[in-house]
């Protein structure tokens, strides 16, 4: 049965309500998300971490998404959807830890499904390897990482597949690591703006090497 409700809003972001969340993808309300990117640096080279969504995720399984995201439901501010980090990947952070990007509109209609989202994005610089990651089963079963440039490259098509090295994880909880080949059709679709938003953040970004 299903219980999460979700502020919803009009396209100003003024609050006009709150509805369960099945609704409010099916009538297309705006609505609010949490998501954290992680980035790396190393060699000279920045790294986006990404998370292989679930097979037995409803909506875009088996597809690369961000490192960590998840809807704030109507009893949350901004702040509590550091929880999602913790929740998805196993990785505690802190919310004075994120570097804030801002709040993204971002559009997406598929056939019944209609996901208007105020994206409240972050970015948070890590030097984490991969098998340090503890995934939560139902909604993730890898994670990945690409190069900026690499990513860059793809959504500007300039290339139409890149490769991105990681590990997914069996049903019976065994680690696969290896390099795979990823096109534009392998990540959950973003909107242009947002793409754009997010590399000028991580281009922006010091790092201390």
């Amino acid at each position: 049965m299903e219980t999460e409700r979700l502020r919803i809003f009009d396209e100003q972001y003024n609050e006009i309500g709150s509805l369960p969340r099945k609704e409010v993808h099916k009538q297309g309300h705006w609505h609010e998300t949490f998501h954290c990117w992680f980035v790396r640096r190393e060699n000279n080279q920045t790294f986006l971490t990404l998370q292989l969504r679930s097979k037995m995720k409803k909506d875009f399984p088996n597809l690369l998404d961000i490192t960590a995201a998840g809807h704030l439901l109507d009893t949350e501010s901004v702040q509590d959807g550091v929880r999602e980090i913790e929740e998805e990947i196993g990785i505690k952070v802190n919310m004075t830890d994120l570097i804030p990007v801002g709040r993204i509109k971002n559009e997406l209609i598929f056939n019944q499904f209609i996901d208007r989202e105020f994206c409240h994005v972050y970015l948070y610089v890590t030097t984490l390897e991969n098998e340090q990651f503890t995934l939560q089963e139902e909604e993730v079963c890898g994670m990945f990482q690409a190069r900026l440039e690499d990513l860059k490259a793809l959504y500007k098509e300039k290339t139409s597949e890149i490769k991105v090295n990681g590990f997914t994880v069996g049903e019976d909880g065994s680690r696969s690591e290896g390099v795979i080949a990823v096109r534009k059709e392998s990540f959950v679709p973003h909107g242009k703006t947002y793409m754009q938003t997010l590399f000028k953040a991580v281009e922006a970004l010091s790092f201390e090497d």
